[in-house]
């Protein structure tokens, strides 16, 4: 717990509603706190409630060694504290026990007057906010903490500079603002739409640059490389002399506290991505942000691949509004994808003794496969169609990259390998020529999973084999925001517009044929998923011509 509200806190014991006969629940920006004695049962049931198993705890020297039990519990029983995500959790466990609680909320209250939020909705940016917008801004400045989980293509951007608008408007600008984005965001698109929207520099940390401004995006990965301890020198074969020794460690401690004294000085906390959080320099950051009393996450994904989604409602709290897939493909705001499953069988009689030789031979390597999808590619490529092919690993996106050049011979010019080794300018350039049409193909690492929309891409392959709910829901989300109508200021919802979308349902081993049922599950689960099911990449042409009509086809 941090000694700011920790400060705060024993401050508090003062007050008359402390005595020793009262149980009162103190409610921090960051963590909370119990006084009084409830009882060790009660304390046992908040326990429980707050801890879970860690997925593949028995893989760690300490579980191996009877050390640890391999559960994380994020009750303190010494201090009786908890984070603030739990805190609904908490007294409602003390309220179903009988107990009588005294709540003291010591967070900044921001108390927004209706017509100040009616005054942002009505901002002169060139946006007109759709309804659901307007209900999130509602609900997240009444509960200041929590999470809007939406589609991509929602305009969780748009959200939050409506959120910004209304607290600038209440405060008079004073309120320091930082955005923290996890995953691998383009930040500068990040920052040129809330610069756009606030008509007002907007600060940039992050791609070697600190700008700091009232108003800050900033990069988890820059914050988190900031925050290491100066004495966690990075190990170098060049031997170093004691002056240079001396100087990188001085530069630490500054990065360390400047970093920290604008992690402490935030006083309304965004994370874009939230999803995220629960990676522990992402949580060790959002700790520090001690005097931030709202704090609001976006995600498309709320779910996790693994069991930590506790971890995640610590460090963000809960769901405060939510839209799904299928609502926003039902009201016309997202385009309606048709699921292409395309089955694999060869190679099933190859065997591996674990995964990550079966992952290789079976997805990454397996040139046979590789093959298939170049070919995929092709189809959609010559039939006018901006596809963007996901890829988990840079070895198996040049594979797929290198055989529609050479064996489907598809025009290098018209098609791009993207991947993290990329420099910024590369993508930029990349992705401008998508928009255009100029270029048809991109092939990409998940240096694109996240963060950056393809409005003009009508086509979408999933290469890789993973199950996770969370990644498919990202990748598919790339595709299916709908163009907007040049004569309007949004997209045109009562007109259909459909995207492809083909992913390989590999039967060529036991657990890649595990991973393709629950990818199924995930589309079948989607009420307006159109799923079909095409035996070779010769039945694209028929299911293209099926539905041309339907798809915007971006003109040179």
């Amino acid at each position: 717990m941090s000694k700011n509200i920790l400060s705060k806190i024993e401050e508090s014991k003062k007050v008359s509603d402390l005595r020793s006969d009262k149980v009162v629940v103190i409610i921090g920006n960051v963590f909370s706190k119990i006084y009084g004695n409830p009882g060790m049962a009660i304390l046992d049931k908040i326990d429980n409630k707050l801890s879970y198993y860690f997925e593949g705890a028995h893989f760690t020297p300490a579980y191996r060694n009877g050390i640890w039990d391999g559960i994380i519990r994020l009750f303190n029983w010494t201090l009786k504290s908890f984070p603030t995500g739990f805190s609904e959790e908490v007294i409602k466990i003390l309220t179903k026990n009988d107990i009588e609680v005294k709540i003291k909320d010591i967070r900044k209250q921001y108390s927004i007057k209706d017509e100040t939020i009616a005054k942002a909705f009505k901002s002169k940016a060139g946006f007109i906010p759709r309804p659901y917008q307007k209900k999130a801004v509602i609900q997240s400045l009444k509960q200041m903490v929590g999470i809007i989980n939406i589609p991509t293509g929602g305009g969780k951007t748009a959200i939050i500079n409506l959120i910004i608008k209304a607290i600038d408007l209440h405060t008079e600008e004073s309120a320091k603002i930082l955005l923290i984005t996890g995953g691998i965001t383009l930040l500068s698109q990040l920052r040129d739409e809330m610069q756009k929207f606030q008509k007002k520099d907007i600060g940039f940390i992050g791609e070697g640059i600190w700008d700091e401004q009232r108003i800050t995006v900033a990069s988890i990965n820059t914050i988190s490389r900031f925050m290491i301890h100066p004495e966690r020198l990075r190990k170098s074969s060049k031997k170093k002399t004691a002056m240079q020794f001396l100087i990188e460690k001085e530069d630490k401690i500054e990065k360390k506290l400047k970093t920290e004294k604008l992690l402490s000085s935030t006083d309304v906390l965004f994370l874009d991505e939230a999803h995220h959080s629960p990676a522990k320099t992402f949580k060790e950051a959002i700790y520090k942000t001690n005097n931030a009393s709202i704090r609001i996450g976006t995600t498309a994904t709320y779910m996790r691949a693994s069991n930590d989604n506790m971890m995640l409602h610590a460090v963000t709290g809960d769901i405060i509004f939510k839209r799904s897939l299928s609502w926003m493909i039902d009201q016309g705001y997202l385009a309606k994808p048709t699921v292409l499953l395309l089955p694999f069988d060869v190679n099933k009689d190859e065997e591996y003794e674990n995964w990550r030789e079966e992952y290789s031979g079976g997805i990454s390597n397996n040139q046979k496969r590789s093959a298939v999808l170049a070919k995929v590619l092709s189809v959609f490529h010559r039939s006018n169609l901006n596809t963007v092919l996901f890829v988990r690993e840079k070895n198996h996106g040049t594979d797929i990259y290198n055989m529609s050049i050479d064996l489907f011979k598809i025009n290098e010019k018209e098609i791009m390998f993207l991947s993290g080794s990329d420099q910024q300018v590369i993508r930029k350039k990349a992705l401008d020529a998508f928009t255009s049409g100029k270029m048809r193909s991109i092939v990409c690492t998940s240096i694109l999973n996240e963060g950056v929309d393809f409005p003009e891409a009508n086509a979408g392959i999933r290469a890789s084999a993973e199950k996770y709910e969370g990644n498919i829901v990202q990748q598919i989300g790339r595709i299916l925001r709908k163009v907007k109508n040049p004569l309007s200021k949004d997209i045109d919802r009562k007109r259909l517009q459909r995207v492809l979308w083909l992913d390989m349902c590999d039967m060529h081993t036991p657990t890649l044929a595990k991973h393709s049922l629950n990818r199924i599950k995930v589309y079948e689960k989607e009420k307006n998923f159109d799923i079909v099911y095409i035996k070779s990449p010769k039945d694209l042409k028929k299911i293209i011509s099926e539905r041309i009509k339907e798809i915007h086809v971006v003109r040179r």
